[in-house]
């Protein structure tokens, strides 16, 4: 190993920023480091020790006394090691157990403790943020352990004579992992392992074969049993003695099987006459007992078809029974069941304990736990199985509660057959294959008792068919006849509007059309092949906004409020590229959030995101929470997560070789961390990062703004909620010369 670079800060006697560059050695491979005592060279030690394997060098400090008592209270203390391995570079930085000092919007003093974590970046690009993992990797690419790389790689002052007065069995570990002799040991052992596998097979053989000799009998063959008898035995003269023993014994086998043949043809003759007797006997017998048998039926025939009568009753009774058990089991399971799950994720951290285990044979463990009690949202049930007082396991079922108003729906399709439910507005049918709908399902879920959602459609050859409600089939089923229009509407929800839209045959999807309007073609004789339904507040309340940047150049706040904007959401900097990933700062954000406020013009805050670890994360989202200070922002502050656009050609984005679960998990954190400071996170994304490359249910916790440039009367086509929407990057507003974003935001902020 080579070291390159080491960066200390507020770690040990060192209150600042300190920076060894190692490379300025170049080529020696040995080098002292000397000073007076209390100078810090030891300390240069336990950062190398730390970066590694995440200890000092020395037993005398723990990982939770690295940091500088001579630090500021609200400085990180961390250890950041560059070296080389085989040529190949690598970078690791630790992060002690430690606790850091914030200061609050209010001007409260925050304590956070940060507990020991590390990013160790490998040749490939890939990071490794478990420190148990991290260190398992050093230990593998250095072939040393901890204490073994405190021997001979650093050898702080009175170590050295601790190597040579170690123990053999250590000193052989040590060289045998320098000069990686490992692999000859292995060997060695493999062959011992070989050696004594083949001696044991041989024993056993051996024992194997003396218990064969020992069951041969040599009849009136002296010489045969007497070898036998021999210690040590002439095993081929034995054999050849055997060989002719053999087939002596053959021939008197062949006579006797000649015998045996004779016998058992004479046997076979005597039995045929036996066999022929006994049929003829049988029969004789046989034909009594019918004659018995018919006689006495003949006479019960009346009572027989009595008792049959009693018994066709008695089955008929027997199933009535059965089904009844069945119904009261049904009701009992549907009442036992009252919560609503969804296929949803939702992060938390509570667990609740409900209800008492009862056990049930053919569902194991069953909880009777009513969702009325609950709010909406993801819930924990722990379950702990006791033996007395001992606790045998413990395990935990997720479970989620779901109390919003959802409207659930199939279809029947072409060659496909029953489609499974799809629920508010997401599509049901299919798309690019011409395929007819030919039946539908529609329901509502969490909706008033006496609430009803009312439908129809017009089918080929039929016309309209009549209304149907809550789940009831329309269309047709096994006749192949496409359905080519549909109307909906509800009943007792005057708070609410159904919408709906078609994709019709050689046209595609229809506007959207609300409460018993006409959606599809009549006397067009074309089919619909998919459909979208969705339900809408018709008191939700729509704010129109646009979003800003140093790209629009100086704006009139004023002439921009009066053109009747509602909202505005400014850009407050983004993260650049390269190792560095340095802040920038928009160039107009000052100016623009000031113009804002002076006019009361709420606004929210979007920063462009390029993270790639969690402490990259938690560092842009308290950079922007630091610029918007003394700034009123009643809007959410966005993490902007997309492609980021290039400064220069040559610009690479640092986060394209994240995963999706990474870039979804630092999202998390960045809104966690707006929200511990008391503002309202919210994920920007355009329709295909939310799909392709995020875990969109694991964010459904925080608010969504969805960028997708469409026609204003489609919607954005989002499966998922969201609050904001930006649908275009051309409008125009009076007071910002060019094009700008303009955006809806469904929420009251």
């Amino acid at each position: 190993m080579k070291p390159l670079k080491l960066t200390i800060n507020a770690f040990g006697p060192y209150a600042g920023k300190e920076e060894i560059d190692f490379s300025l050695l170049k080529n020696n491979n040995l080098f002292l480091i000397c000073g007076p005592t209390g100078a810090g060279k030891t300390t240069i030690f336990d950062a190398i020790s730390f970066a590694l394997f995440g200890e000092a060098s020395g037993g005398s400090r723990t990982i939770d006394s690295l940091k500088s008592d001579h630090a500021d209270k609200s400085e990180t203390s961390y250890v950041t090691l560059e070296f080389m391995v085989k040529g190949k570079m690598y970078s690791i930085t630790r992060y002690p157990t430690q606790k850091i000092e914030k200061t609050k919007k209010n001007g409260n003093i925050q304590v956070v403790e940060k507990k020991h974590s590390v990013e160790f970046l490998l040749p490939d690009d890939r990071v490794i943020s478990k420190t148990t993992e991290a260190t398992k990797e050093v230990e593998k690419i250095l072939g040393l352990n901890s204490n073994q790389f405190k021997q001979i790689v650093i050898l702080p002052q009175g170590k050295f004579k601790k190597l040579l007065e170690a123990e053999s069995k250590d000193k052989e570990i040590i060289f045998r992992n320098i000069f990686g002799t490992e692999k000859f040991l292995k060997f060695q052992d493999k062959l011992k392992e070989k050696q004594l596998i083949l001696k044991r097979k041989i024993e056993g053989d051996k024992q194997k074969r003396e218990a064969y000799i020992t069951k041969i009998d040599g009849n009136d063959n002296e010489e045969l049993n007497l070898l036998i008898k021999e210690d040590n035995k002439d095993i081929w003269e034995l054999i050849r003695l055997v060989k002719e023993l053999i087939g002596a014994d053959n021939e008197k086998e062949y006579l006797i099987k000649k015998d045996i043949e004779k016998v058992n043809e004479e046997i076979f003759k005597i039995k045929e006459h036996e066999i022929k007797a006994k049929e003829i006997n049988n029969k004789l017998q046989l034909k009594e007992k019918v004659q018995e048998e018919l006689n006495y039926l003949e006479e019960k025939k009346e009572a027989m078809n009595e008792r049959q009568e009693v018994l066709e009753k008695g089955r008929v009774a027997l199933s009535l029974i059965h089904l009844e058990r069945s119904i009261n089991e049904a009701k009992k399971e549907i009442e036992a069941n009252k919560i609503t799950y969804y296929n949803r994720t939702d992060v938390t951290n509570s667990i609740l304990d409900y209800g008492t285990a009862t056990q049930n044979p053919k569902a194991g463990f069953k909880f009777n736990i009513s969702s009325s009690n609950l709010s909406s949202g993801k819930h924990t049930i722990k379950i702990v199985a006791y033996s007395g007082s001992s606790i045998l396991a413990t395990n935990s079922v997720n479970f989620y509660v779901d109390k919003q108003l959802h409207v659930t729906y199939r279809s029947h399709v072409q060659n496909v057959g029953w489609q499974g439910y799809v629920k508010d507005g997401q599509m049901a049918g299919t798309s690019g294959k011409s395929y007819r709908v030919e039946a539908l399902n529609i329901n509502l879920i969490n909706a008033p008792s006496n609430a009803k959602i009312l439908y129809r459609t017009h089918v080929q050859n039929i016309g309209w068919q009549q209304w149907k409600s809550n789940g009831e089939l329309t269309g047709t089923s096994g006749q192949s006849l496409r359905i080519e229009a549909l109307q909906i509407k509800l009943e007792n929800m005057d708070e609410y509007t159904v919408e709906y839209q078609v994709h019709i045959q050689d046209i595609g999807w229809s506007g959207w059309y609300i409460d018993g309007e006409t959606a599809g073609t009549v006397g067009q004789g074309k089919r619909i092949e998919a459909l979208r339904i969705r339900i809408v507040s018709k008191y939700k309340h729509n704010y129109n906004g646009i979003d800003v940047s140093a790209y629009n150049g100086t704006i009139n706040w004023g002439n921009v409020k009066r053109s009747g904007i509602d909202f505005a959401m400014i850009r407050v900097g983004y993260r650049g590229y390269g190792k560095a990933g340095n802040f920038r700062e928009d160039a107009n954000f000052r100016t623009n959030i000031k113009a804002a406020n002076q006019l009361d013009l709420p606004v929210g805050i979007y920063f462009v995101t390029q993270a790639i670890t969690e402490a990259e994360a938690i560092e842009e989202a308290n950079w922007v929470l630091d610029k918007i200070k003394g700034y009123n922002v009643k809007y959410p502050i966005a993490i902007d997560i997309e492609e980021p656009g290039l400064e220069s050609p040559f610009d690479i984005p640092r986060t394209q070789n994240l995963d999706k679960n990474t870039r979804t998990y630092l999202a998390s954190v960045f809104c966690k961390t707006i929200q511990n400071a008391g503002y309202t996170p919210i994920i920007y994304t355009n329709l295909n990062w939310a799909y392709n490359y995020l875990n969109m249910t694991d964010l459904l916790q925080y608010d969504t703004w969805i960028a997708r440039h469409r026609d204003i009367n489609l919607g954005p086509g989002y499966k998922w909620d969201y609050s904001m929407w930006q649908y275009s990057s051309t409008g125009t507003v009076n007071g910002i010369l060019g094009n700008v974003d303009l955006n809806i935001c469904y929420k009251k902020y």
